[in-house]
């Protein structure tokens, strides 16, 4: 159970450089200490690295992300499931740099990740976001007759964007809106949600890239122990 009496998140991450990492063979799961604990992570910083650290039970945010200062870059979400309370946000990103020239998020990789029983699944919402990687992902909202923007997967803007093998449903608005210029939506993922996926584009990012090449650049990570 984490978060202090008068937190209502249960964890912040505003250093650079981070892995928060289960042991070798261990599962994690991070649930509220109390119900004035709404949000599970809050992340701000860079070069971050969160691995089989799984979440359960917030109700209203599962991992927020995004730095209100400037460009939040390389993040890893991996081997991790968000099991939301209520159907609001899973994993989103908030910050809006609209109209101002500068980038939100630059560079995510969610790999093999379950969103189950959120309204909105995965989103970047105002961004713009660039360099976003989806591997192995399944959303699996919780539907509650809303409309637009509960999306199961949404990028509303950005560019170079791929989703590569998953399964999206339950949304009331689409499964996967994509609105980043570079796009590519793999024939792998199956769509069982109530909008339909937007087609392929041509796309500068492979799958199957490990977590030190998703950028197009090395990682360097410090930890966390």
């Amino acid at each position: 159970m984490e978060g202090l009496e008068d937190e209502y998140r249960a964890l912040v991450l505003e250093r650079d450089n981070i892995v928060v990492r289960a042991a070798k063979g261990e599962s994690v799961t991070v649930k509220p200490r109390s119900g004035n604990v709404t949000y599970g992570f809050e992340i701000s910083a860079s070069h971050v690295v969160i691995d089989g650290i799984s979440l359960s039970g917030f109700s209203s945010v599962g991992i927020a992300l995004g730095d209100s200062t400037g460009t939040q870059r390389d993040v890893v979400l991996k081997n991790l499931k968000v099991t939301m309370s209520q159907p609001e946000d899973g994993i989103v990103m908030y910050t809006d740099f609209t109209g101002s020239g500068q980038i939100a998020s630059d560079g995510l990789l969610i790999n093999n990740v379950t969103v189950t029983g959120a309204g909105l699944g995965i989103s970047c919402n105002a961004g713009p976001c660039n360099n976003w990687k989806l591997e192995n992902v399944t959303v699996t909202n919780s539907s509650q007759g809303g409309g637009s923007g509960a999306d199961a997967i949404a990028v509303e803007n950005g560019d170079n964007f791929v989703f590569f093998g998953g399964d999206v449903s339950g949304a009331d608005a689409d499964g996967i809106e994509d609105g980043a210029l570079d796009q590519h939506v793999d024939g792998g993922v199956r769509d069982l949600a109530v909008g339909s996926a937007h087609d392929t584009g041509n796309c500068d990012w492979p799958p199957g890239i490990g977590d030190d090449q998703a950028f197009g650049r090395q990682l360097a990570f410090g930890l966390v122990d």
